[in-house]
């Protein structure tokens, strides 16, 4: 489903890019949503400064949670670690 493959890419840039020690994710089940928290300790970066096509994993990401009708922010400086927050509208078609 497009949720497995949001969290899967989530799991993947952390492994690849943050040199984190910590990492979590939580999702909640509400009656008409799904709700995501993904956070990690690890390098973090300038969301300001990261040029166009140079994270196709977080733009890939962005790009699924639109499709499903939801919105996505990105937390995130140098040194500070990222934090992903989503919600998407919980429907039969994204196979929750």
């Amino acid at each position: 489903s497009s949720l497995f493959r949001l969290v899967q890419e989530a799991i993947n840039n952390i492994l690849k890019h943050a040199r984190a020690t910590e990492a979590g994710i939580e999702l909640r089940k509400t009656d008409e949503t799904i709700n995501g928290n993904i956070s990690d300790n690890g390098t973090g970066f300038d969301l300001a400064r990261l040029a166009p096509g140079a994270n196709t994993g977080l733009l890939g990401m962005q790009e699924r949670v639109n499709l499903m009708g939801g919105k996505m922010e990105i937390k995130t400086a140098p040194g500070e670690g990222t934090f992903i927050q989503f919600q998407v509208p919980l429907r039969e078609s994204h196979g929750e």
